[in-house]
């Protein structure tokens, strides 16, 4: 009793009617859980965005923006070597169209200004809210370079801020991904005749995708055993058909779910666009090494690239979303829009095509469907009996393809123009009245 009373006492709470009571905890309350969190919503969250709202990506930008990645993923496949990055403007700014585009509402700016490196990153919070964070990159130096940061209304010095990511990076690593100490990542860091020029170490695999496109994780055991049974069935049977071998990835009779369905698509991709596919599921290439993919080419309406587009379409979905999904194949179609002169054309020009894009929208939207438990079994067994028409209507082979950047801007505009939105709509239109997922009469 005596303990009580002193507990009592010390709230303040002694004497005092039930009533006043109540209000006395709740005051007590707000001012050690609610106030602090107001505080830290206004310290560290914002009213608006700090990095600029951007339009959807231009050719160029997507040019750019994919030699980036490709030095990035160059970087990647070469374990224990270090790796000469250099982004010029140009590069930082193709990065940040995909990344706006990419993972929209959040934002990227990345930039370069009195030889500092500027990435300014704002990501959508509720009720209207934003986390911005603001950072400042100087060189030279060997190592990680020295960052200050901003975090909403919070300014951190150099080391500070080096704590923080060092936190970040352990907190990652917690989480599942590969990612190795500050000064491994950057051993060298500069900027030079206006461009970053970096000396860099990645991982094969770090799996920070996952944590950033909110995709949800694919079981890359039974990714590797399905892409395995269908070369083993490709070898003793080959067949170039694409709508063969999405049967074979579904087959008939089999329970599924949405986890089971994401697996197939990505050992499908695997088989049909290359066995590196299986780094959506966690698998490194030494693991397909036992499962040499045939060399049979694979059709789609007599075209071998169609399958291609279908098939990564839907593993990209299955794995990072369909938002995603959606934007890479715009990219590719604006890429490959460019010049065959432009210093950011890194493949064959081969022009702005609607029928790939209306491959990779019936790809990724078959994806979305089978990965939805509520639909995963009907979809898998509208799978399990593909055919060619189901899976690209044979009338959206009609639609403009090989159109340059030029030809592109002059009939649609671009991908934000109302001209481009109704074709893509009439293409989804098409889709659902005619493809796997049309209702039955």
């Amino acid at each position: 009793m005596q303990r009580k009373r002193a507990s009592g006492s010390w709230m303040g709470l002694a004497g005092r009617s039930p009533r006043e009571q109540v209000w006395r905890v709740l005051a007590i309350l707000f001012v050690l859980f609610v106030l602090p969190v107001l505080i830290g919503a206004v310290l560290f969250t914002s009213s608006a965005p700090l990095a600029d709202a951007r339009p959807t990506p231009t050719p160029l930008q997507v040019g750019a923006g994919r030699a980036a990645i490709e030095q990035l993923q160059a970087s990647r496949q070469r374990p224990g070597g270090v790796s000469l990055l250099t982004l010029t403007p140009t590069h930082l700014d193709g990065l940040s169209a995909l990344a706006t585009h990419g993972f929209r509402p959040d934002r990227l700016n990345l930039y370069l200004h009195e030889e500092r490196l500027h990435v300014a990153a704002s990501h959508a919070l509720p009720l209207g809210r934003w986390l911005n964070v603001g950072l400042v990159v100087s060189a030279p130096s060997n190592g990680f370079p020295e960052v200050e940061a901003r975090i909403g209304a919070v300014s951190l010095p150099a080391y500070p801020t080096r704590l923080l990511l060092e936190g970040l990076r352990q907190l990652l690593r917690l989480r599942g991904a590969v990612i190795p100490p500050l000064d491994t990542v950057v051993q060298r860091f500069s900027i030079r005749n206006g461009a970053v020029m970096a000396a860099v170490q990645l991982p094969p695999k770090t799996g920070l995708l996952d944590q950033f496109t909110g995709g949800d994780a694919i079981d890359g055991a039974q990714v590797l055993d399905r892409y395995c049974a269908l070369v083993a069935l490709q070898a003793r049977d080959p067949q170039s058909d694409f709508a063969i071998q999405v049967r074979r990835a579904f087959p008939p009779g089999q329970a599924a779910t949405a986890e089971t369905n994401r697996a197939g698509f990505v050992a499908l991709a695997m088989l049909v666009v290359d066995p590196r596919a299986g780094q959506l599921a966690g698998l490194e290439p030494s693991a397909t090494r036992r499962c040499p993919s045939p060399a049979t080419a694979i059709t789609l309406h007599v075209r071998d690239d169609l399958p291609k587009h279908w098939a990564l379409s839907a593993a990209l979905a299955a794995q990072a979303g369909v938002q995603f999904s959606s934007a890479m194949g715009e990219w590719k179609e604006l890429a490959d829009s460019l010049s065959a002169a432009s210093a950011f054309q890194t493949g064959t020009a081969s022009g702005f095509s609607f029928v790939d894009l209306a491959a990779d929208r019936s790809g990724f939207q078959i994806a979305r469907a089978a990965g939805d438990p509520r639909r995963a079994q009907d979809v898998a067994q509208r799978l399990a009996t593909a055919t060619q028409e189901r899976l690209l209507p044979p009338a959206l082979l009609q639609n403009d393809e090989g159109l340059s950047d030029a030809a592109f801007a002059a009939r649609y505009g671009s991908v934000q123009d109302p001209r481009y939105k109704r074709l893509v709509a009439e293409i989804d239109r098409t889709l659902a009245r005619d493809g796997l997922l049309a209702q039955p009469d």
